[in-house]
């Protein structure tokens, strides 16, 4: 076997996985419902979409999917990016679907300042918010001379603005001695202007986050009047057989792709001896956790020569990270087991 690769290493590789699942079609039917009505009434007042779910579910590596899997090959097949061109970077820099990342404590400028700059505006620092809200305004319109536009056509369908938490400044709390993390709303300028952004038939929005994040679309009425559709990602149900299926088919996924992008020398079989249930007992039924836990597992599994990911590198990646990093409290793949064969 080569030189075990680093926790940065593997983690990396992970991040270029793609497996696609049941949540990921909804967010397709939900986008591609959005832009169907955008089209249909391309300057009239437009709504939001929401996306929440806890950290760790996968919802943004869903939304990147969506991305590379839909809108991808429709800007290709329209001539605007070459076939051969990797299909993570024609999703970053193509702007028919904007999925936008919130910077901590988001202000109204740096808001406009962050779209303008994917939809590759030049922007001054000096700018202030009258001349960005005009500038966004332009290229959202497709009326701005930069854009290589000559028919007007309207150049962005959907802005996906993720972690929208962060219009809310975070502070740690104590309960019952656990540190937890709590959010005091401060975003109101923020929700404010993509409120108006909507009104002005600018673009509809698909609100990305964590629950806590719904405090923002719940307080200004017009805003809440705007909602049009809310796609499911909360944790998977053990107890609902096509939650457990689906989870089920994701562990097996994942024991395929370590194989295929080299980490390991043979396809591990996380279906058997009760992998899966294990799994989602030490995850919390989070898509991302899982990956977070098969990656540590694929630490461990490398540093022992073995070449696939076994019960004790799963156990051990439960030791090492699930129960350090708060994603559990025990180890099911030891005190689980001792119980089943005990």
């Amino acid at each position: 076997m080569n030189q075990p690769l680093s926790r940065a290493e593997i983690a990396a590789i992970f991040k270029q996985m793609r497996i696609h699942h049941p949540r990921v079609d909804a967010i397709i039917e939900a986008c591609e419902g959005a832009r169907r009505g955008v089209r249909l009434s391309p300057w009239e007042p437009q709504g939001w979409l929401e996306l929440f779910a806890f950290s760790g579910s996968g919802k943004s590596h869903a939304v990147k999917i969506y991305l590379e899997k839909v809108v991808v090959p429709e800007v290709i097949a329209e001539g605007l990016f070459p076939a051969e061109m990797p299909a993570a970077e024609i999703a970053r820099r193509q702007v028919k679907v904007l999925h936008v990342t919130l910077n901590e404590r988001a202000t109204r400028e740096g808001l406009y300042s962050d779209i303008l700059t994917r939809l590759g505006a030049e922007v001054s620092p000096s700018a202030k918010i009258g001349t960005l809200r005009k500038q966004l305004y332009s290229y959202l319109r497709g009326e701005n001379d930069e854009i290589n536009n000559p028919n007007r056509v309207r150049p962005c369908e959907l802005l996906i603005l993720d972690e929208i938490q962060h219009l809310s400044q975070g502070a740690m709390r104590q309960s019952k001695g656990r540190s937890t993390k709590t959010f005091e709303t401060t975003g109101t300028d923020v929700t404010d202007a993509l409120k108006f952004m909507m009104i002005e038939g600018m673009v509809p929005i698909m609100f990305v986050g964590i629950p806590e994040a719904r405090v923002h679309l719940s307080v200004d009425a017009q805003l809440r009047s705007r909602f049009v559709d809310e796609v499911p990602f909360d944790p998977l149900r053990w107890s609902d057989d096509d939650e457990a299926r689906l989870y089920m088919n994701y562990c097996g996924m994942i024991g395929i792709k370590i194989h295929q992008h080299g980490l390991l020398p043979q396809v591990s079989n996380l279906l058997e001896h009760g992998i899966p249930e294990m799994l989602w007992q030490a995850s919390g039924g989070l898509l991302g956790i899982t990956c977070r836990i098969a990656e540590e597992a694929v630490y461990h599994a490398q540093r022992a020569g073995h070449s696939t990911v076994t019960l004790g590198d799963l156990a051990d990646a439960v030791d090492s990270r699930a129960i350090p990093k708060g994603y559990c409290l025990y180890n099911p793949f030891r005190e689980d087991r001792v119980k089943r064969t005990g």
